[in-house]
């Protein structure tokens, strides 16, 4: 794995940084945190729970967390990812591209833009309010307060939403409109603190249960067979990528059992043209987890 990372620039884009967010803002698979949701002054309280649950890669190239949101709403999901410059984007699946939610290499005062809802046509500005110390689960940490606004023509009434994040752990505090968001416990890095209810027990590690064994011949300018293996039997997907991280060709996406399984690329993309000769990656994805190998084609 470390190998092929060397050697394709746009995969080590993707995994170099791992994902694992910043010092404001933890996004560690299993990360988790449970909230105290209280509506109208406390008419309505409810809980709300988070979880990184693994890594999703999009049409863009990049690959974000994926987080499992919990809420009296229902269950949905949010994608996330923090470049190397401290910048929280998040994918909008509705307009196919990503957002700036925040920005955390901050001072006091900084500001930016937003689509409001991650709707480019309203907008809003997020600006840094507060920077200091204060004691959460019992110990000294370092937070910043961010608020985020409405510009005058995109909502008549205006709309302002708080948040506060802590370092090491995220997001504490988040209220807009007669809502308080504040949490109440979190499990980051594996490290346990504050008040959990819904879990009893620390997360178990993700684990990936399937491996590559070869491709051949390697290189190909026909035909080349992938030999995969797989643990137990699982979802999984195989897709074939060219080095812009655009997708070339969905190979298969099935429910397998256990065993060694092989398929076979002719080196066609998904309209059944013969693609450019140059190098590809495939992949193998089952459980939110990525396994890439490098493959050579040359057309005739």
């Amino acid at each position: 794995m470390k190998r092929l990372l060397l050697l394709l620039p746009f995969f080590c884009n993707l995994f170099a940084q791992d994902m694992q967010g910043s010092f404001y803002y933890p996004l560690n698979t299993n990360d988790f945190w449970e909230y105290r949701r209280n509506e109208n002054n406390g008419v309505l309280i409810t809980q709300e729970t988070r979880k990184v649950i693994g890594d999703t890669l999009f049409p863009n190239g990049r690959a974000y967390r994926r987080i499992e949101k919990k809420s009296p709403f229902g269950l949905r999901q949010v994608f996330q990812r923090v470049d190397s410059a401290d910048n929280v984007y998040q994918f909008n699946t509705s307009h196919s591209d990503e957002f700036l939610l925040f920005k955390l290499n901050i001072s006091f005062g900084d500001a930016w833009n937003f689509p409001l809802f991650g709707n480019p046509s309203d907008s809003g500005f997020s600006q840094v309010t507060q920077i200091g110390e204060a004691v959460f689960f019992s110990k000294s940490h370092k937070f910043v307060k961010i608020e985020s606004f409405t510009l005058p023509d995109s909502i008549p009434l205006g709309f302002r939403t708080e948040y506060i994040l802590v370092d090491s752990i995220g997001v504490v505090f988040e209220g807009f409109e007669g809502v308080d968001i504040e949490l109440q416990g979190a499990i980051i890095d594996s490290v346990r603190m504050g008040n959990i209810t819904s879990v009893k027990h620390k997360p178990p590690e993700a684990k990936f249960e399937a491996n590559f064994l070869q491709s051949y011949p390697n290189p190909f300018n026909s035909t080349t067979t992938i030999v995969y293996t797989l643990a137990q039997a699982s979802e999984i997907r195989v897709e074939v990528f060219n080095l812009n991280g655009q997708r070339v060709k969905l190979l298969k996406q099935d429910f397998e059992n256990s065993g060694i399984h092989t398929l076979k690329w002719k080196g066609r993309n998904e309209s059944g043209f013969l693609v450019a000769s140059g190098p590809y990656v495939y992949s193998l994805s089952l459980k939110n987890k990525m396994s890439v190998q490098k493959i050579l084609f040359f057309l005739k």
